[in-house]
């Protein structure tokens, strides 16, 4: 059997076995829903990959971003932030969209800036290695070739798959956007990793007010998730637990939560309803809104909570910070380069295994289960001190506004570039590591 051969059937087999458990776990329905967008997905990428026109030569200094900067996932806004940051920079840049085929580009700030060339002499690839998996047939060699590779990676756990080490050798470094993603990181990869957040940055919007959402004077608190981001890790079961614990069903209260895609998770959806169990005060929120509908909700709520059992970021904290609003949040993983005792309401945790398989994370790894006690104790905290709410509110805008906008992010890029920049040539592409490679 030849090696192209082999390769073929182990996609076919692993194609197989996903479409197995997503038939046991999900039903027939989702499993043909599936089915059609892959199809689908595979005729956008064989089209892709004739209409790119890369060229194994770069023409310039500068980089050429890669990056789901369509799609509306935590990924796509990964890359979005890395382009706001790039925008408030003097750096020439190419924006190069990879579809995620399976769903619509629905985000179309920079569509008209997208190009399918590759004209600058470093790449930075804003994709986890189960995007390259796609991606790297369309891009090919050339777009690889006489460039420095910069792999941006984010993950949620304290240690990355061994699978990913296997795309390791497409990068001369990698950029992650927290301090717990670096030391996830450089356990098993063995280049420098540099820690660039995630820029946050939120223009003047359209603001709908509490009426949008159903809420006159309630005293209201929000979460915001995907469950593509996978529902037991997002937790938000523990946010309806510890307002419920928190508060008599005679207060003047409210909860919302905004999550996306309920009707693909079916399942794990039954189970945060059981959890409200029809508790009015609980509102769901499960259809599309726009980037101003989410911003409005987020403004409109008196704090914002989120009980993760881990983040690579947190990118909704951050921008619930970013608005001036409190935010109640697990003491464990990437928001903690942001969030502290002084600007936010931290969770104590207690370290647990992953019982089986979700999604992409293993049995055996661990990941935190926030105090319900302590959280419900500090939403009633907040509900009764209005002075509180404002000094957190206001500390934790200060500290956003001042550390993550996108000019201060900006400034380390450049810094970053210059550096590799200096050591860096098309006819011999050298791995640059400074004395503070290891770090941030």
């Amino acid at each position: 059997m030849t090696a192209k051969n082999y390769k073929r059937l182990k996609r076919i087999w692993t194609l197989i076995k996903k479409s197995g458990r997503v038939l046991l776990r999900q039903g027939p329905v989702l499993l043909s829903r599936k089915v059609i967008l892959y199809v689908k997905g595979m005729h956008e990428f064989r089209r892709d990959r004739r209409d790119f026109a890369f060229t194994s030569q770069p023409t310039g200094k500068g980089i050429n971003i890669v990056g789901y900067l369509g799609a509306e996932t935590g990924l796509g806004e990964s890359v979005r932030t890395l382009v706001k940051s790039v925008k408030t920079t003097n750096l020439n840049h190419a924006l190069i969209n990879h579809k995620l085929y399976w769903l619509k580009d629905r985000d179309k700030r920079f569509e008209k800036e997208f190009t399918r060339s590759n004209p600058y002499n470093i790449n930075v690839i804003v994709l986890n290695p189960e995007g390259l998996e796609l991606a790297i047939p369309v891009l090919r060699d050339e777009f690889f070739d006489n460039r420095y590779n910069i792999g941006y990676w984010v993950w949620e756990l304290p240690d990355v798959p061994t699978e990913w080490k296997k795309y390791e050798k497409y990068f001369d470094e990698f950029w992650v956007p927290s301090e717990f993603v670096r030391q996830a990181m450089i356990k098993k990869i063995n280049k420098p990793v540099f820690v660039i957040p995630h820029s946050i940055e939120i223009k003047p919007f359209k603001n709908y007010g509490r009426s949008r959402f159903g809420i006159k004077n309630q005293f209201l608190l929000s979460f915001i998730f995907d469950y593509n981001s996978l529902w037991e890790r997002k937790n938000p079961a523990a946010v309806v637990r510890s307002f419920k614990k928190a508060f008599h069903k005679i207060e003047n209260v409210a909860l919302i939560i905004k999550c996306s895609d309920p009707a693909l998770f079916r399942g794990q959806h039954n189970l945060l309803l059981r959890e409200i169990n029809q508790d009015e005060r609980i509102k769901i929120i499960s259809k599309r809104l726009t980037r101003d509908e989410i911003y409005s909700l987020l403004d409109v709520s008196d704090a914002y909570v989120s009980l993760h059992r881990s983040e690579g970021f947190g990118l909704t904290i951050a921008e619930a910070m970013f608005l001036g609003k409190p935010v109640i949040c697990t003491n464990y993983s990437g928001n903690l380069d942001f969030t502290n005792t002084d600007n936010s309401l931290l969770v104590d945790y207690k370290k647990m295994k992953i019982i089986r398989d979700v999604g992409p994370y293993k049995k055996g790894d661990e990941w935190a289960e926030a105090e319900i006690d302590q959280a419900a104790g500090f939403m009633r905290e907040l509900y009764e001190k209005k002075e509180l709410r404002d000094a957190m509110g206001c500390r934790g805008k200060e500290y956003i506004h001042n550390r993550l906008n996108p000019a201060s992010i900006g400034e380390r890029i450049v810094e970053r570039v210059e550096q590799i920049n200096l050591c860096f040539s098309s006819e011999d592409a050298v791995v640059f590591q400074s004395d503070e490679a290891s770090g941030g």
